[in-house]
Order: C-alpha cells, then structure tokens, then sequence
C-alpha cells in the first residue's frame, strides 16, 4: 500500500503476549517479505537494518519471514520470528514456519470471511423485510432485525425452531410452497402467517434454493414482506366498488319504485279530501302512511348508497321512536323484549328524519346482535342542556340544548381494547357476510352533519349504552296539521304541460292540477313535449318534466325548449335526484326541483312558486 505499514494481530515475547503495535516497513526485514518470498537471515540483522531501531532494542540478530497468502494467493498478512543469536538449524526452522503459516492464513482468511458475513448481516438487519434462512428441515438458522419486528420473536429465540411450528397454523400451504422452492429453485407467493401474539400476517414471499458448493441444496433464503395494511385497503376499495355498484342498482330501483309511489300517495290525497266514511279514511291512513314507509325506505337506500342529501326539516323525535317501536317489534327477535321511553315535552330537532331514523335502526341492529339468546333493548330520550364544562371536556359537544336519544342492550358488551375503533369503515368483530362495519360509520357521518355526537359506553358481560345527542330547538313548537284543501294554493286556468314515461303518474299529476284550477297538457317523453311545447308555446305557463325518459331524456328536452325560449318556465322530478352528468346549462336554468313520489301539496306549492317568479329587469 502506499503507507507501507503494517499492525500486528499477536505479537509474543519471550514468552508473554504483548500489546500489539503498529510500525512503517520501510528498512525492516518484513519489507522483503510482503513481496511475496520468504526471508531468512541467520545473523547481523541488526547490521543489514541500522534503522530498525525496534532489532536494537531487543537484541535482535537473527529473522525468519514468511508470507500469509490468501485463496487468491496474495499477500495477506506476514508471520516473522526473531533470534536473539544467530541461527544454526535453518531448514528445521522454516518447515516449521511453513506450517504454522499455513495454519495461521487459514484462520487470517476465515477471520475476513466472518467480518464479511457480520457485514452482511448487518445489512440485512437494516432490510424492512424480514430476512430468514432454514435448512432443509425447516429449522431456523439465520433470522434478521426486521424479522424481530415483524414477528415479535427475537433471534435467540427462533434459532434453531422449525419455522413450521412458529409460523403457521395452516401448514399445507407452507409445505406445497416449499415444495415447489425444492424443484424450482425459488418461490414467490403470499402465504397467511402468525406472529408472536397469535395475530395473523398476510405476507408475500420470496424464496430462493440455496446449495453448496457440490451442488447439493442446503438451505432456503427468505424475504417476507409485510402486506396485510395492503390487503386491507385493497379489500376497502374492492368494497368501495361494490358499494358504487350498489348505488347504480339501487337508482334504477329508486325512480320505479318512486313511480309506482307517486300516484298511489296522490291519489290517497285526493280520496281523503271527499271526507270518506271513518273505516274508509283508516284504510286510506294505511295505505298513506305504508306510501310513506316505501318512499323513506327508497331514501335511506340512496343517502347511504349515493351520498344523496336529505332536507332538513323541524321534527318531533317522539313520532319516529314510535315508528322505530313498531318496526322494531314486527322484524326483530321475538325473544328480545324492548322498551321505549320518552320524555313528553320533548324539544324538537331540526334534520332529515330519515337519515335520524337510520341512525336509530343501526344502534338497534347492533344492540340486537349483541345479544345471544333472550335479552333486553331500552330506548329512550331525554331533554339536557349542556353546559360550558361539559362542551370543554367533548371536542364534538357545544354549549346549548339537546335531545338525547340513547340505546341500551343487555349484550356481550365492547371489549376496551376494541371500542376505540368501532367507528372505522370497515371494521366488524361480526363473522364474514354477517355484517359490512359501515353501520356506526355511516351513523356518525350522519349525526356530525347534524351537529351533534355519539357517545358509547360499555363493559364486557355488562351490555352497551350508545347515546345519540343531536341540537335541539326549544323554541319550535310541533303543529302537525291535516291537509285541508282550502289551505292549498290553486290555479286560475294556466296550462300546465306534464311530460312522464309513467302513464299512471302522468294521469295522477294531471288529475290533481285539473282539481285545483289548472289546465293541462300531457306527453310521454321528451320527443312529444317539445313537439307540443313549438304547437302550442303561447298556452303553455310551465313545463313539469321528469328527467329520466326514454326517446329523449329530461335534459336534453329542457335544453332544446329554452334554445327555443330562454324564459320558459319549467320545473323538473326524478325519483333519484339531480343527474350530476347532466347539461349543467339545462339544469341551472330549472325555476324548482320536485322528489318522487311528491305529494299534491308539494306539487301545488311549487307549481304557484314558479308562476309568482318574475325575472328582474334587466
């Protein structure tokens, strides 16, 4: 090397093992030697190296080099012996050295060869994957620091373990892939492990065939990598997708059955405005408020499946624990028992009743799947007022009135190590196909967009209280009113044109306007109205369409009557909402929006509304 130096690795003298030393080879007799020969000067060494002034001090007279030579046969090393007088049997001597140099190479070569392999290894630990290497009969020989993290088994402890016992509760995947390691020569694949705790892994794998240097296979080299997090989400996406089906599906369903609704609602309207006998007006009660039930039904399906919005309005929570009770007494268990109590002052609460009454039916499921065998399911609701020390101590609460609703079963309880995450997407403790952990997500999206918050409490063997406490209104007083025709808004003779695929509805739609003073029009889809709207324009006050039609669609008729007249005045429905694809010109240019099934007050009111409108000057 350039310094020409050299360290001592044993340096022995008389007898006693010294301090190793580091020192220039320059004007020494080792210098010869690490040019590869040997070196033997059997007097007067002190004479030929003036210089070395380690000879002068220990009396050297005469030296025996030899070269430490690697399996590449370079230089690796020099193993020299000192006289402290001259040197008579010289050939005895370097046999001998040979010998013991040969030796010591050997052992200067397996010394480099472990400081390369610990080299190694410490590359390996700083891998994120686990790292592990088994012989043929699958016990453990070399396991990494990313293997300790993963499987929460230390290296002290898995030395020399079958990797079958420590791994696997499933071994026959384990062995077909060993199998397959053994004629291939390596492996790639994912397998389903367990590690220290129990908790199971879902790992991808890479395995390789390691041989000797004959050939012979010796052992298997492992690369673990960690994608269970991966699988998860890609099983979220995969429902996610699921769910975006669904909600496809469920709008196609949604507008049929929104109208085959809207003419039986409004024709349960008019039948109830000609003061029917009372048995009459009960069955019409029924087949109402069983409308009703269908049409909130279709609504619950698109607010989870779509995201659509609900209205919010004033609402009393003492009727829809009513409607809860006997839905939950006709469907549920008949061995659980239930019991509904509710404050009767209750306030009011402003929000979609029924995004609330999803929220309540969740909790109930849960509480009833909760319970094995008989058991109990209370409901109540309270008034409370929260204060400032309160609303400090609830990231989610403020200081105000509210109404609590809360929900009690006498169930297994929520373990403590769970309860934190009973709100994530996704996450169930049910068995698979027995429940999708959207439930309680879904519940709390629903109750924050309303204000409030949800509160649950639990103990193991003890049951679990769930309390809903959403902003109250104090002040709003709960005045239901039947319709009554003299309080509905009616026509003076304006013509109406009603353009619907659904005869039925179509002739519904049309019948009540003619009961209330309008004239009317009626086409079955896009193509006839805009051939009557050109006919007969100046009769035509406003377009009532639905959007989805076939020849041509809602969209594309609104778009074609306004080319024709930018002021017409036209009002659309559907049974799901607002089509987000649609013409945003068209529908920007809509005076209302009505969703089926409509009612016949709805209907009036929002036909008076568009006639009253009147563009601004310009």
């Amino acid at each position: 090397s350039a310094t020409r130096s050299i360290d001592t690795i044993s340096f022995v003298l008389n007898g006693k093992l010294m301090e190793n030393l580091s020192y220039d080879l320059a004007g020494t007799p080792c210098e010869n030697v690490v040019g590869g020969g040997i070196c033997v000067l059997e007097r007067g060494v002190q004479r030929l190296f003036p210089d070395n002034h380690l000879l002068s001090r220990l009396g050297i007279e005469a030296y025996v080099g030899i070269p430490l030579l690697n399996p590449n046969d370079e230089v690796a090393g020099v193993m020299a012996v000192f006289f402290t007088s001259p040197l008579h049997e010289t050939a005895l001597v370097t046999s001998t050295l040979r010998i013991f140099a040969a030796r010591a190479a050997s052992e200067l070569d397996r010394q480099q060869a472990d400081a390369r392999i610990r080299e190694q290894a410490s590359l390996l630990d700083k891998a994120r994957d686990a790292i592990l290497v088994r012989d043929l009969d699958h016990r453990i020989t070399y396991w990494n620091k990313s293997a300790e993290r993963l499987y929460g088994w230390t290296a002290e402890e898995t030395i020399g373990r079958s990797v079958v016992d420590l791994l696997y509760r499933e071994k026959s995947r384990y062995f077909d892939a060993h199998k397959q390691t053994l004629l291939a020569g390596d492996w790639v694949g994912e397998l389903t492990q367990i590690d220290k705790s129990g908790r199971e892994l879902i790992i991808e794998g890479r395995w390789s065939l390691v041989s000797d240097d004959a050939g012979r296979p010796q052992s298997v080299f492992a690369i673990n990598t960690d994608i269970s997090e991966y699988r998860r989400l890609e099983l979220q996406f995969i429902r996610a997708q699921r769910l975006e089906s669904i909600g496809v599906l469920a709008g196609g369903i949604a507008h049929d059955l929104n109208n085959i609704l809207a003419p039986i609602s409004m024709a349960v309207e008019l039948l109830k405005m000609r003061e029917p006998g009372e048995r009459s007006l009960e069955l019409l009660e029924m087949i109402a408020s069983s409308t009703q039930r269908g049409a909130n039904m279709v609504g619950r399906v698109l607010s989870f499946a779509r995201g659509v919005e609900g209205r919010h309005v004033c609402f009393h929570p003492r009727r829809m624990l009513s409607e809860i009770e006997s839905i939950l007494r006709d469907t549920f268990p008949r061995n659980i028992q239930w019991e509904i109590k509710a404050d009767r002052e209750l306030w009011m609460i402003n929000g979609d009743p029924t995004q609330i009454h999803q929220v309540l039916l969740n909790l109930c499921v849960n509480a009833s799947d909760a319970i094995s065998g008989a058991g109990r399911i209370s409901i109540g609701a309270e008034n409370v007022r929260l204060d400032a020390s309160f609303a400090a101590l609830n990231l989610e609460a403020a200081e105000g009135p509210y109404v609590c609703i809360q929900v009690q079963d006498s169930g297994e309880g929520i373990p403590a190590d769970i309860i934190d995450r009973i709100f994530d997407p996704f996450f169930t403790t049910k068995a698979t196909g027995k429940g999708t952990g959207l439930g309680l997500s879904t519940s709390l999206a629903i109750v924050k967009s309303h204000g409030g918050f949800i509160r649950m409490t639990s103990k193991p063997g003890a049951g679990t209280l769930a309390s809903v406490y959403l902003p109250a209104h104090p002040e709003s007083e709960d005045a239901p009113r039947a319709l009554n025709r003299v309080d509905l808004p009616t026509g003076d003779g304006e013509t109406i044109l009603v353009v619907d695929d659904e005869a039925s509805i179509c002739q519904m739609t049309c019948h009540a306007l003619e009961n209330f003073g309008y004239r009317t029009l009626s086409a079955a889809n896009g193509e006839e109205a805009l051939a009557l709207y050109i006919e007969r324009r100046s009769e035509i006050a406003v377009v009532f369409t639905d959007l989805m039609m076939p020849v041509m669609d809602g969209p594309e008729m609104i778009g074609r009557i306004l080319e024709i007249n930018p002021g017409a005045k036209i009002i659309a429905t559907s049974g799901i909402g607002l089509n987000p694809d649609a013409s945003q010109s068209a529908m920007n240019s809509l005076r209302d929006f009505l969703s089926k099934p409509y009612t016949i007050e709805s209907l009036l009111k929002c036909i008076r509304r568009t006639l009253e409108h009147h563009e601004p000057s310009a």
